[in-house]
């Protein structure tokens, strides 16, 4: 699930002003981050697009652990793992 709040979800902030584009996120998590087909920076698949400073994005709960690893990979802390 992306974009709306379930009780099955939780909040990432994508702070794409910082993203420098390694691919570390997309390399460790392909199946929810993407680099943006607009300015090349971290964005969620279903916002291939995205051009946005700052995204919001609900993910399902049951990919918490990997995403987490994916926020503490990022060498910019680009990605926020909301509690």
């Amino acid at each position: 699930m992306e974009g709306k709040y379930s009780p099955m979800s939780f909040q990432v902030v994508l702070y794409r002003r910082r993203c420098i584009a390694c691919g570390y996120c997309v390399s460790l998590v392909p199946d929810i981050w993407m680099l943006s087909v607009h300015d090349g920076k971290v964005t969620h698949i279903n916002h291939p697009d995205a051009d946005d400073d700052i995204v919001n994005v609900f993910i399902e709960k049951g990919s918490r652990a990997i995403v987490k690893q994916s926020e503490s990979i990022c060498p910019v802390k680009a990605i926020k793992v909301l509690e």
